[in-house]
This record gives C-alpha cells, sequence and structure tokens, in this order.
C-alpha cells in the first residue's frame, strides 16, 4: 500500500514526506515538525481531522492512506494603553506575527507633554515613538501625559483678596466666596 504525506502552504515539514510503500499489516509513523515562528495548524489524515498532532501512525496498515499538515505563524499580543490627556497609535490590543516590526506614536494634547513611556513596565524615557522589533514573545506600552510646565504656572487672572485688616476695591463689578476651611472673615474677591 502506499502513504502520501504532504504540507499544505509553508511553515513546517512533515517527515517522512512524498509517497512511501508500505507492507500490509505494518506500521508507518509520521512527524509534523513547524519552523521557526510557526505552529501546527491541522494534520488530515484521509480527508479526517486528525488535530494539531505533532506525530501520527498508521498502525497495521491494511489500505493506502493520506496525511496532510498545515501550519501558521505564532501570534504574540502588545497591549497599548494611555494615561492622561494624548493618544497613542495603535492602541489597545494588536495582533503581531512572530518576527515581524511595529512602531507606536505618542502624541500630547495640546498644553500637556509625554511625561514617561513604560515598555513591558520598564521605563525607556519621554519617547515620541517605539519601535518592538523582530517580534517573539507579548508585549505592553503604556503612555503617561501631564500638564506642560508653562499650563502649571499661568495666573490666574481678575483676582483680589481682603481680609479684616484691609480693603481692596475695584472699579469692577465683584462677586464674593467665602474660602473653605478658612475664617468667615477671610474673603475672596472675584473681578467679573
Amino acid at each position: 500500500y502506499t502513504i502520501s504525506a504532504s504540507v499544505q502552504g509553508s511553515g513546517g515539514t512533515i517527515s517522512p514526506s512524498g509517497t512511501s510503500s508500505v507492507s500490509y499489516g505494518s506500521s508507518a509513523t509520521y512527524t509534523i515538525t513547524p519552523a521557526t515562528g510557526y505552529q501546527i495548524s491541522s494534520v488530515v489524515v484521509d480527508g479526517a481531522p486528525a488535530g494539531a498532532v505533532s506525530s501520527y501512525t498508521f498502525a497495521n496498515v491494511t489500505a493506502s492512506h493520506t496525511i496532510t499538515a498545515s501550519f501558521t505563524a505564532t501570534q504574540y499580543t502588545i497591549t497599548a494603553i494611555y494615561q492622561g490627556s494624548g493618544s497613542i497609535s495603535p492602541v489597545g490590543i494588536k495582533s503581531v506575527n512572530y518576527g515581524a516590526s511595529v512602531q507606536y506614536t505618542i502624541v500630547p494634547d495640546t498644553g500637556y507633554q509625554i511625561s514617561s513611556v513604560l515598555v513591558d513596565n520598564h521605563s525607556v524615557g519621554a519617547v515620541s515613538n517605539y519601535t518592538f522589533t523582530n517580534v517573539s514573545a507579548n508585549h505592553s506600552i503604556k503612555a503617561t501625559f501631564t500638564l506642560t510646565q508653562s499650563s502649571k504656572s499661568s495666573p490666574t487672572q481678575g483676582g483680589t483678596t481682603t481680609s479684616t485688616s484691609g480693603t481692596t476695591t475695584s472699579s469692577s463689578t465683584t462677586s464674593t466666596h467665602n474660602l473653605a476651611g478658612y475664617s468667615p472673615s477671610i474673603q475672596l474677591l472675584i473681578r467679573n
């Protein structure tokens, strides 16, 4: 009898390959091996699925058979998140094939700056771009944004204070607010 062994597509091998002659009542074992960066997708024996097995044995052969193996690229995930006012692109969970590269772009909103970028929980600085190259494992990237120094130090306009020791007046209409946690005698006049 004959056993025909083949690979569908690429990404691995089956051994022995091709067509082999097998005597009545004998056995034949086939080994399925994925290439680096690939995994066994399926093994089909005589048209029926046999699972993603790495070995298959035809025992007590009494008929001819076929066996076909197929492979798929191993995939990993990169999780990208951000905190604060800005964006990271691409964001969320992205599937990446083994050996591939993915670039991430980090952009703060107006008035904000990149505070830090963590890759796999390790700081890579306040970078605006980061590339994962030759991916062979799962990864994560997190960008954090904070207010720029100029935004933090912007002065408050139109405000004057008054206390029982003195009075400040203004020609503009004012509204008076008590300061929480302070004596009612200390007030804040906000110029409208």
